[in-house]
């Protein structure tokens, strides 16, 4: 795969695409099938011949995929995906496919799917469902009713499950109880909880880094202020096998930790370094050397940024 990314970046494509395909027992599919179908179905969706990589991780509670697809047609144009197909009409085709290949699941194990994702720190079905009931007020607040108990079982324990993940969606900052059984969600919800998996990742990454600071406990930040930083490096990794990006930690000259990725090539743990943001917010990495500083270029291998 990173033969084929890098060739890709030296034709200079205008972008890539980055799907992950997670579909609900995912232990019972044959992945690699069920990947390159829901590509071929794509194509048909698209018009176009689609050109692809894809790595399988199968050691997660939740085996998924990772799929990337190059910004071309078959005709050498720039691939255009329009954001219903990617909100949606990606997610149902794929949805549909595992489907036909594992059959309808019963009520009681989407109940029991939901269960499991109860407290997790990430977007989820629940939520999901929450947002798509939620209606906007005149005022723009998006707001949702709880139904009220029936006599039937199913329902009432889907109404639990609606309400302990509101109480922890509420614990998280997204959610806030009105009055009895009415709710209010974050207008930013859905893009908060997307990133909370994103801090999930970045908590593990940490600890790996941890050693290398000065002192334990370093206050942490996502971002930091002004133009540039200087500090030195804690360590960095590949955000995932599908990018050609990298993540780092910086202990700051100001005592707190920084996490922040960049496609320039990240320096040794230990290097004392100056990050600099340009005009279209990328991040480059300038090493200091001598009471100076150089930039980090990138590999020749890989083309010009």
């Amino acid at each position: 795969m990173p033969e084929r990314l890098d060739r890709w970046q030296s034709s200079r494509d205008r972008h890539m695409f980055r799907i992950i395909l997670s579909p609900e027992d995912g232990d019972r599919l044959d992945l690699f099938s069920y990947t390159r179908e829901t590509i071929r179905r794509m194509e048909k969706s698209l018009g176009t011949k689609l050109e692809w990589a894809a790595v399988e991780h199968d050691n997660t509670d939740n085996p998924h995929v990772h799929v990337v697809l190059r910004g071309k047609d078959d005709r050498g144009r720039d691939l255009v995906l329009d954001r219903d197909f990617i909100r949606s009409g990606l997610r149902n085709l794929a949805r549909n496919l595992a489907t036909e290949r594992l059959g309808y699941r019963s009520a009681e194990e989407i109940l029991e799917s939901r269960e499991k994702t109860i407290e997790s720190p990430h977007l989820t079905e629940v939520d999901r469902s929450l947002l798509a009931r939620a209606t906007i007020t005149p005022k723009g607040a998006r707001v949702l009713s709880l139904k009220s108990s029936s006599g039937d079982p199913v329902l009432n324990r889907r109404r639990r499950q609606d309400e302990e993940r509101l109480l922890v969606l509420e614990q998280f900052g997204v959610a806030r109880r009105l009055r009895g059984d009415t709710w209010q969600l974050a207008d930013n919800s859905e893009e908060v909880l997307k990133g909370m998996g994103l801090m999930r990742d970045i908590v593990k990454r940490r600890a790996l880094v941890e050693r290398n600071a000065s002192r334990p406990g370093l206050p942490f930040s996502l971002s930091w202020p002004g133009e540039t930083l200087s500090g030195k490096i804690l360590g960095s990794g590949a955000v995932s096998e599908t990018s050609e990006e990298k993540y780092l930690f910086v202990e700051g000259t100001d005592g707190r930790m920084y996490y922040e990725t960049s496609k320039t090539p990240v320096p040794a743990p230990g290097t004392k370094v100056r990050l600099e943001r340009d005009k279209r917010n990328r991040v480059r990495v300038m090493v200091e050397k001598e009471g100076r500083s150089r930039r980090s270029l990138p590999n020749p291998e890989k083309g010009r940024e």
